[in-house]
């Protein structure tokens, strides 16, 4: 396994449970990742927004999943 893909967040877990590192490793790696708390933005998100400008027919359809076709057996 390439070594960029054994700390992948989307595949630690698995990388652990099969044996392909240790937990300690895991640990190690994430205590010596740079702080880079300071690059990051802070995003505003409101559903609320969303909703006000969604016409009401397409918030139904969000909310509710379409129905299951009958067979015509």
């Amino acid at each position: 396994m390439k070594p960029d893909l054994l700390f992948d967040v989307r595949l630690v877990d698995r990388n652990v449970t099969r044996g392909r590192m240790t937990q300690a490793e895991l640990d190690k790696h994430l205590k010596e990742l740079p702080d880079t708390a300071d690059n990051a933005a802070n995003l505003e998100a409101s559903l609320a927004e969303r909703l006000a400008v969604t016409p009401a027919l397409e918030i139904a359809a969000i909310a509710k999943p379409p129905a299951a076709k009958k067979s015509g057996k």
